[in-house]
């Protein structure tokens, strides 16, 4: 009889197949384990990762944001986990864990807007607002959609607590439950931020219009200005040149008349005309007394 030698490890595998195949109970699946370092989209979270089976996800956050990020992965995986490795410690936050007033009050407003940035790119692709998004992140209207998130987390937050205080109640549950509420929300303060853009744009557009037909106008005098201007100078030019050559005809005209003048006067002055002109008289005869 021949004897093999078998490790450790391949025996208790082989006897756990054994045990798995005889046992009358399915085990459950084995969880998947995803870890993080602080808030994102889920769907970078969880992408390649299969949502059916039970998910732990390993977090350096604190407690109490890992229960806001259990939260936000809750809506789109049901059985979902967050361990969080906390001074050597490590903390399991169960999903069907129901969390007391205490907890959901001293929630602070940083926690708040950094779940609701994560819930604005969800809202992006449900809504199909992504060009708008991307626009409205280039002039800080995005800010006021996620205000707008955390005020409708915040709301929906304090109903649970006051519903806390008379039954139990899930609160990933509530929140898939008035999910479309919450979109309809966020989808009509983006509507709203829309049409003041649109009413700015517009605005805006008048009043380059304006400032445009300003121009134009202060244009046109400014050139009808100058053509007058221009005119007046061109003809006060023409009439001094033909004031100076009247001015000029006139001397020569003169020094014409001058020199006329003084040709008939020579005339009248020479002897043989002075001769021709004297009157005859008899000759004269001296006579003997």
């Amino acid at each position: 009889m021949r004897f093999r030698r078998v490790s450790g490890r391949a025996l208790r595998r082989c006897v756990g197949l054994r045990c798995v195949s005889s046992s009358p109970f399915p085990l459950p699946p084995p969880a998947t384990t995803v870890r993080s370092k602080g808030y994102g989209p889920t769907k970078d979270l969880l992408k390649g990762v299969d949502i059916s089976k039970r998910l732990v996800v390993e977090t350096e956050l604190h407690p109490a944001d890992a229960e806001l990020q259990r939260r936000v992965l809750s809506l789109s995986a049901a059985d979902v986990s967050v361990r969080t490795p906390l001074e050597g410690e490590v903390n399991f936050v169960d999903n069907g864990a129901i969390p007391q007033q205490e907890e959901i009050v001293s929630i602070s407003s940083e926690q708040l807007a950094s779940v609701a940035t994560v819930i604005v790119e969800q809202v992006k692709e449900k809504l199909e607002l992504s060009s708008y998004t991307s626009e409205a992140a280039q002039d800080a209207r995005s800010s006021g959609v996620v205000n707008a998130v955390a005020d409708c987390l915040r709301q929906e937050m304090e109903r649970l607590s006051a519903t806390l205080q008379t039954q139990e109640v899930s609160f990933s549950r509530m929140l898939g439950e008035n999910s479309d509420v919450i979109c309809a929300r966020i989808a009509s303060v983006i509507q709203k931020e829309r049409s003041l853009a649109a009413a700015n744009l517009r605005k805006t557009e008048t009043k380059h219009l304006s400032s445009f037909t300003q121009e134009v106008t202060s244009a046109v005098a400014n050139l009808e200005t100058s053509l007058k201007k221009t005119l007046v100078e061109t003809i006060a030019a023409k009439n001094k040149k033909m004031g100076l050559f009247l001015k000029m005809c006139a001397c020569m005209l003169l020094e014409l008349l001058s020199r006329r003048h003084a040709r008939n006067r020579s005339n009248l002055l020479s002897p043989s005309k002075m001769y021709w002109n004297e009157p005859s008289y008899p000759p004269f005869h001296q006579t003997n007394p």
